[in-house]
């Protein structure tokens, strides 16, 4: 299926992405930034294809998330290193990530249920690679902070969000 091959592209890009942002010395390299803008774009292709061709699946539902936290992920541990990225804004990511993986698990396992993703989860994804653009397009302070802080309140709103969510599949009030 197309969406599911959009995903595991996105996938496919992170190592080549990471590899030539390493290479960047002094600004962002016009690969890099190509590269970048696809692995963005394919977020959005993946799901809009889906929809439309009647492409939504059990295992696109699976690997469009975690073809996120892959990208978001690593993006955001390596620009630590490389761009003065916060760190704490990576730990609050990796953690939610982690927990949501963690238990998406467990009821795949346990229910055979895949919680989808809220779209709490998706502006936190999206506002995240605007957090991750402002640091590599080195748009100013300002605009970092900001967007470090909403990508914040849209993790924390999110994590309340996927525990609503777990609550609900376990028949709990």
């Amino acid at each position: 299926m197309l969406a599911n091959s959009l995903s595991l592209l996105r996938m496919g890009l992170v190592p080549v992405l990471l590899w030539s942002l390493h290479r960047d010395d002094s600004g962002l390299s016009s690969l890099s930034a190509a590269l970048l803008i696809s692995a963005a774009a394919t977020d959005w292709l993946d799901g809009a294809v889906a929809r439309r061709l009647g492409q939504v699946s059990r295992l696109g539902r699976i690997l469009d998330p975690l073809a996120d936290k892959l990208l978001v992920g690593s993006l955001g541990i390596a620009l630590v290193y490389w761009r003065g990225f916060p760190l704490w804004l990576v730990v609050l990511q990796l953690f939610r990530d982690t927990a949501i993986v963690a238990v998406g698990l467990l009821l795949l396992r346990s229910r055979a249920v895949v919680l989808d993703a809220s779209r709490a989860g998706k502006l936190a994804t999206a506002s995240m690679l605007l957090t991750i653009f402002s640091y590599l397009f080195d748009l100013g302070e300002t605009l970092q902070v900001l967007a470090a802080a909403a990508t914040a309140a849209l993790l924390l709103l999110s994590s309340v969000g996927y525990g609503r969510s777990l609550r609900q599949v376990l028949g709990k009030p």
